[in-house]
């Protein structure tokens, strides 16, 4: 309520408040109305933003309520002001000390930062709270203070009546130098990241997802653990535990076993011939066909018949294509052809594009070091029958995560051809 009175006398007819109830209280609708009519007396526009919080850890789901109101109501140009203060700051730093968080989670809270595509600004950082206190009194504001402020069960609230006496007690100005450790922390985590993110882009293999080893192994272990920790983050707003991060370092300890992974938020990660791969632990493997047009199909299974053009795009279990035109490839007259996939089983020979002779299959995907669980995903692009006949279905092309090949008695070289080019990831 003071941020917002003196941000009202500073920045007129540019302030609106969004005030989030969250329905944890019995009260919380009274003080939404509470807020809502006050701003109606100083002329301000309020939003009261009613979210749902979910189940879990009581504090973390509301913060994650309360920033995905804000992202669906703050528009681009804006700045969302927040009034933590010295003692929050404080408390913040000393609750990630005692939970083993790094030099990031140190740093705790910064004046201006960004998050979930937000600006952020916390302009009362560096004041007391008895300071907030008592100019709110000075200015009457109403104010409330909520019950769960009492509850200990809460462990900020534990720290802030038990433990925050005690120290105070023996340290004078214990709140202020928490302060200067954050903000020497938000110095070394700017260090550190920059260092991270160039070891990241040397390690990096943008194009499938996926960490040199062998580059990585070359850091020494502290900056092996910052990059893969930066890595896994990827725009999670947390970094992961420091244990996730040493068990995907791991991997490379037990490199001979290709079932080895460790899922982290939604990913797994897996390691593959001196790769550490990073893929999505749901993939979406429906068939997509999507016309010049714009309208996309979609089904439960891969259609045994398809009908391409140049210009349209496919998502495949092996990543999104598009069909072009090419200076070899296939004939274009097999785009008047009904055209069908059908995914690998296993003990397939073929003569393709570039090679001496007929191949296993198997021993073509391990050339090309594509990991044994991407393997599934590679499908055959046959020409003629029908998926009932499959003795008269000749196989035109192998659609692969490394890449389209074309059989070799398909290939047509000094014509007008075409190919699948597979669209690189953004």
């Amino acid at each position: 309520m003071l941020l917002v009175d003196i941000l009202a006398e500073l920045c007129p007819q540019r302030v609106r408040v969004i005030h989030v109830h969250h329905g944890l209280q019995s009260q919380a609708s009274q003080w939404a109305r509470q807020v809502a009519d006050w701003c109606a007396t100083r002329g301000l526009d309020c939003q009261v933003c009613q979210v749902t919080v979910a189940a879990g850890n009581l504090e973390a789901q509301a913060r994650i309520a309360r920033y995905q109101a804000f992202a669906q109501h703050v528009a681009t140009h804006e700045c969302v002001v927040l009034a933590h203060h010295q003692q929050d700051q404080a408390e913040t730093v000393l609750m990630r000390l005692l939970k083993g968080s790094g030099v990031q989670g140190l740093a705790a809270m910064s004046a201006l930062s960004q998050r979930q595509g937000l600006r952020l600004w916390r302009p009362m950082l560096g004041c007391d709270r008895a300071l907030v206190t008592q100019l709110a009194e000075q200015r009457q504001l109403p104010m409330i203070d909520d019950p769960a402020n009492q509850d200990q069960r809460f462990d900020r609230v534990y720290l802030r009546q038990v433990v925050w006496p005690v120290l105070g007690s023996r340290w004078q100005g214990m709140q202020q130098v928490l302060g200067r450790v954050a903000l020497l922390m938000q110095d070394a985590a700017e260090i550190l990241s920059e260092v991270a993110q160039q070891d990241l882009r040397a390690c990096q293999i943008a194009s499938i997802d996926a960490l040199d080893a062998i580059q990585l192994q070359s850091l020494s272990p502290a900056r092996q653990r910052q990059v893969v920790a930066v890595w896994m983050q990827a725009d999670q707003p947390y970094a992961p535990p420091l244990q996730q991060v040493n068990m995907v370092l791991g991997l490379l300890q037990h490199r001979s076993d290709a079932r080895a992974q460790v899922d982290w938020s939604g990913w797994r990660f897996q390691y593959y011939q001196a790769v550490l791969y990073r893929t999505a632990r749901h993939q979406n493997t429906q068939h997509q066909v999507v016309p010049p047009t714009g309208a996309v199909q979609s089904n439960d299974e891969i259609p045994t018949s398809l009908q391409l053009q140049i210009g349209q795009t496919l998502t495949l279990p092996s990543g999104d294509w598009a069909v072009v035109a090419a200076p070899t490839g296939l004939p274009m007259a097999l785009l008047q052809q009904p055209l069908w996939l059908k995914t690998r089983v296993g003990g397939e020979r073929l003569h393709l594009e570039g090679r001496v002779g007929r191949w296993p299959l198997k021993k073509f995907l391990q050339m090309l070091q594509i990991p044994p669980w991407q393997r599934d995903t590679v499908q055959l692009l046959m020409v003629e029958g029908n998926a009932i006949d499959q003795a008269e279905v000749e196989v035109v092309g192998i659609v692969t995560p490394k890449g389209f090949f074309v059989v070799h008695s398909s290939l047509a070289v000094d014509a007008e051809c075409w190919r699948l080019e597979r669209l690189q990831q953004t």
